[in-house]
């Protein structure tokens, strides 16, 4: 995954900003009750684009989550 980086100029000096942002990772299950760990989507970029949004859709912003049993 690469991060977005974006660029500033001033008179000679050049300033690079790297935004890294965490990957979208889900723990996934089967019939079997087998567990693992992949990457999940949407992406975070896509999320924060909205592309995926229909009209009459909003976006909600969850702060935690948890898992019982």
């Amino acid at each position: 995954m690469s991060a977005p980086t974006t660029q500033t100029q001033s008179q000679s000096q050049t300033q690079t900003t790297i935004t890294i942002t965490k990957p979208n990772i889900g723990v996934f299950t089967n019939p079997e009750h087998d567990l693992w760990i992949a990457e999940a989507q949407p992406s975070l970029e896509s999320v924060k684009k909205g592309n995926g949004l229909r009209e009459g859709e909003v976006l909600v912003g969850i702060r935690s989550t948890g898992i019982c049993g």
